[in-house]
């Protein structure tokens, strides 16, 4: 039966099939009394069925209310059906095509008949079968079984979840509780939502908040969802899909095989354990990550990470900070300012400027930089360039550091491998045996070193000291160096300043060298150009070629000692000093006096005032001129200056090229080698050099008028000015002279030349050149008695039977000489004094009004005379010419010629012609003798014991007298 409602009606009905309502509102009632029976409405606003158990079909769009149906159905899938369920203790009902069923105030059930999109309000729980879409109408709680997806309201929703469904989609639902078999729950949108027994949970597009919800804990996996909150027990969260995830509140974290990064906002009071994660964003709580798996994390603001203890962890900082670590084996940091603290475990850092160890921790450093480090046992340094900084004093092993920076307190420092580093502030330096160290410091820096091989000092005050073994090592710039047991060699790798103590020998630089000995005895340089030695006796050894400058020598008992090569040893401060094997040696600006230590030493001098030799063939070199005294020295060589030698002890000596020697008050004797001009006082003999000349000058000597020495091939010898000297001529020579008294020579065979006018007295001389000047020879009586001279004015015999030849043409004046041979020019010989003299080859004679002389020709010839007494001619024909007037003894003269005056002419010989011109008075011989007297001009003649007389082919007029 089909009822239709004309109007608004309220109508109990009974075995009615259909309700049509009319356009008011229409409440249908069907009678309880009845069976299980269906009914359907039409524009019916409320309907109440009988037992519960009734079905209601709904035709057309509508809302409804409905009461004690089982079960509602619409008519067709297009209409909108709106159910409101009036059941006063709640209804249990199963719909279909009802879009939309709002629940009673007490506990309602809705059943889905098909999986047809449902909207509820007020509905406790929805059952569907596998595939609805169930939309939450008004906030609150409800249970769902079978259901694919619930739709929440705007308020809060929860939604429990029962049966065997495994999958649910949410969407604007905050919370979801599984209390059947929900393995995977999605949010169809992005939201926040708590759950509790959910496996899974996959998020939508946007930014989804999970919330786990269980007390106890929970494992959850997720995907896609962007922030997970964990509850108060121990949460273990599996992400299931790679990308960004924030967690809160979660003890353990799984990532996938993707790229995962983690932001953890807090709320876990421990560590909290990740697996295959690959960054993780700390929170602004204290967060510690614990590595379940090995791999490479990345943190940033996390402020511990312990690793898995393998070999392969490595934690890399994203952002600037600190960090904890333990059992990570690499940790990189940014490039910001970082720490790291590596608590257990060994570590490699990487960009890291703070590291602190636990004590017992092996730090690698991962990358080149600086880096501040404490309470590490050993720190091995990267491919790049490091430097370590010590935040605390201790002892730390280093290997391939290039850097080291020490603390505030004592430090030492071991070199585990060959290398170079820069050290600063560190006390102690155990190095590998082949290290090259640098000092930083640019103030006053004390080092102890052992096994180092190069020290390189800093721009301050450094000080070195060696210890451990003794140290053959090479320095630079380091301002001290103090040994280890004195047999240390040092080098100097470039040019500076050094003091040393307690070192065997230093090696000088290519450039300009200082070596100071603080203490000490002795000491070897090798390329050392300055060295200031200790005080008390010590020696120096300079073991290499090159020159150095010694100072600090004081009280003469320092030695300096070289080797086979060539050494220049210069003298920085006055003082004695003994040299052996030294090649020169430059003195100081005062006194120094050198005692040469063998006595086979050749050196140099320069600027050395002394030099005292050892009796054996010591040769000396004078490498600057000046004035040097000098002792038992077998050859001294001077330079291009002038030098002055002055002898300490009596000896023979040899010299080149110097140009005064200054003896002793005992015989010595000079050698000359290269010839020259020389000079010498107080000697006694000198020898010239064979193959070169040599001018001796004779200086004043010290005391008294009077000199003598002994020459021997010396080519000139000069003498003093007021000094009366003798020269002694070791061998016969050519010697040329000038200011000298008397010279002796050796076997009569010497020739002597005058320098300059003056007087010379000579003994077994062959010939004397003269001067330019008046030159006055004395001869000394010898057995030689013959004596050629040219150029000379005077000549003085000794009045014993000497022999006079004229090398040269020209006038002389002689005395006490017995005989006179010309030159074969034109001589005139001046007879002074009295004499008897014998003249061959002279030209002209010259006597002296005042004294008697007589002239013998030795070999015929003309000779002019004058102031003459007596003339012997020799055995041939000789012409005598009168140069003035006179009278004139004559003997075995042939021819003689008046002069313009009034010349007498006495014969001496009888029986003998002879031929007269312009003598106005003949006397013969005696009146027995015959003469025969040739006039070859005319004139006036008065003749005395003239036998026989021929006149010439002029006028004559004889006189004769009885």
């Amino acid at each position: 039966t089909e009822l239709t409602l004309l109007a608004a009606s309220t109508v109990a009905i009974d075995e009615v099939a259909s309700v049509i309502g009319s356009d008011g509102d229409d409440d249908i009632t069907m009678d309880a009394t009845g069976t299980t029976k269906d009914l359907s409405v039409s524009k019916v606003e409320s309907v109440t069925g009988t037992n519960g158990a009734d079905t209601l079909t709904i035709i057309g769009d509508a809302e409804i209310a409905v009461g004690g149906f089982a079960s509602i159905v619409g008519s067709l899938a297009g209409d909108t059906v709106v159910v409101t369920l009036t059941d006063a203790t709640g209804a249990d009902v199963e719909v279909d095509l009802v879009d939309t069923v709002i629940g009673t105030s007490a506990s309602d059930t809705v059943t889905l008949s098909n999986d047809a999109a449902i909207a509820v309000s007020s509905v406790e729980k929805v059952v569907g079968s596998g595939a609805a879409t169930v939309t939450m109408l008004q906030s609150g709680n409800m249970e769902v079984d079978g259901v694919a997806s619930v739709i929440g309201s705007d308020g809060f929703d929860a939604v429990t979840t029962s049966g065997s469904d495994t999958t649910l989609s949410v969407a604007s639902v905050e919370t979801v509780i599984n209390t059947g078999a929900l393995e995977t729950l999605t949010m169809l949108v992005a939201g926040e939502l708590g759950v509790s027994g959910v496996d899974s949970v996959v998020g939508s597009a946007g930014a989804d908040i999970v919330n786990m919800l269980d007390t106890a804990g929970a494992t959850l996996d997720v995907s896609a969802v962007e922030t997970v909150i964990g509850s108060a027990g121990t949460d273990t969260v599996n992400l299931q899909s790679y990308g960004r995830v924030s967690i809160e509140g979660v003890e353990h974290l799984v990532g996938t095989a993707g790229t995962e990064i983690v932001t953890l906002l807090g709320g876990v009071s421990g560590a909290i354990t990740v697996s295959d994660i690959e960054t993780i964003l700390g929170s602004e709580e204290s967060d510690k990550i614990a590595m379940a798996n090995t791999g490479n994390l990345r943190v940033s603001s996390v402020e511990s990470v312990t690793g898995t203890n393998a070999a392969t962890d490595t934690v890399t900082l994203i952002q600037a900070g600190s960090i904890w670590v333990s059992d990570v084996e690499m940790v990189i940091g940014t490039t910001g300012t970082d720490t790291v603290t590596v608590k257990t475990g060994d570590a490699t850092v990487s960009g890291f400027e703070t590291a602190i160890g636990s004590g017992t921790n092996k730090l690698t450093l991962g990358s080149g930089g600086a880096i501040n480090t404490d309470k590490f046992v050993s720190i091995t340094g990267s491919t790049g360039t490091d430097a370590v900084t010590m935040i605390r004093a201790g002892s730390v092993w280093y290997s391939s550091v290039e850097t080291i920076l020490g603390s505030s307190g004592t430090d030492t420092v071991t070199i585990g491998a060959a290398g170079s580093v820069a050290i600063s502030a560190v006390e102690s330096l155990i190095g590998s045996g082949s290290d090259t160290v640098t000092l930083l410091n640019a103030s006053a820096t004390a080092v102890n070193v052992s096994g180092a091989a190069s020290v390189l000092g800093s721009a301050g005050t450094d000080i070195l000291t060696f210890i451990g073994a003794a140290a053959n090592a090479s320095v630079s710039g380091i301002e001290t160096v103090t040994g280890f047991d004195g047999s240390d060699t040092l080098t100097m790798l470039a040019a500076g300043s050094m003091s040393v103590s307690n070192v065997a020998s230093v090696v000088g630089s290519s450039g300009n060298d200082v070596v100071s000995m603080l203490a000490g005895t002795a000491l070897t340089t090798k390329g050392v150009e300055n060295v200031n030695i200790a005080s008390g006796a010590v020696t120096l050894t300079v073991g290499a070629a090159g020159r150095v400058t010694v100072n600090g020598l004081a009280g003469g008992n320092d030695s300096i000692v070289g080797t086979t090569a060539v050494e220049t040893v210069s003298l920085g401060s006055s003082g004695a000093v003994a040299i052996k094997d030294i090649n020169t040696v430059i003195g100081a600006s005062g006194t120094d006096t050198l005692t040469l230590d063998t006595g086979n030493d050749t050196i140099t001098v320069v600027d050395v005032e002394s030099i005292l030799g050892n009796g054996g063939t010591d040769k000396v070199t004078l490498g600057s001129a000046g004035s040097i005294a000098v002792s038992d020295i077998a050859t001294l060589v001077g330079t291009t200056g002038v030098e002055v030698v002055t002898m300490l002890h009596a000896d023979a000596m040899e010299v080149s090229r110097v140009e005064s020697v200054i003896g002793t008050t005992d015989v010595d004797t000079v050698t000359i080698t290269s010839g020259g001009a020389f000079s010498v006082k107080g000697v006694e003999s000198v020898i010239g050099a064979s193959d070169t000349v040599t001018t001796l000058t004779l200086l004043a000597p010290a005391s008294g008028t009077t000199a003598a020495v002994t020459v021997s091939e010396v080519e000139s010898v000069i003498g003093a000015a007021g000094i009366t000297e003798t020269v002694t001529l070791g061998a016969d020579a050519a010697v040329s002279v000038s200011n000298i008294e008397s010279l002796i020579g050796s076997a009569g065979a010497s020739t002597v030349t005058l320098l300059a006018a003056g007087s010379l007295a000579v003994s077994y001389v062959a010939s004397v050149i003269g001067s330019t000047g008046v030159d006055v020879v004395s001869m000394l009586d010898d057995a030689n008695d013959v004596l050629s001279v040219s150029g000379v004015e005077t000549v003085i015999g000794s009045g014993a039977s000497e022999t006079l030849t004229l090398l040269s043409a020209g006038a002389i004046t002689v005395s006490a000489v017995a005989s006179v041979v010309g030159s074969g020019g034109v001589d005139v010989l001046t007879l002074s004094g009295a004499a008897t003299t014998a003249v061959s080859s002279v030209e002209t004679v010259l006597g002296s009004s005042s004294t008697t002389e007589t002239v013998t020709l030795v070999n015929a010839g003309s000779v002019s005379v004058r102031d003459i007494n007596s003339l012997l001619g020799s055995t041939g024909t000789d012409v005598a010419t009168l140069l003035s007037s006179g009278t004139l003894a004559a003997s075995a003269l042939e021819t003689v010629l008046g002069s313009s005056g009034v010349d007498v002419l006495n014969l001496l010989d009888a029986g003998k012609a002879v031929k007269v011109s312009g003598i106005e008075t003949v006397t013969g011989a005696a009146s027995s003798d015959t003469f025969t007297l040739t006039m070859l001009a005319g004139g006036s003649i008065v003749l005395s014991n003239i036998d026989s007389v021929i006149g010439s082919t002029s006028t004559g007029t004889l006189t004769f007298v009885t």
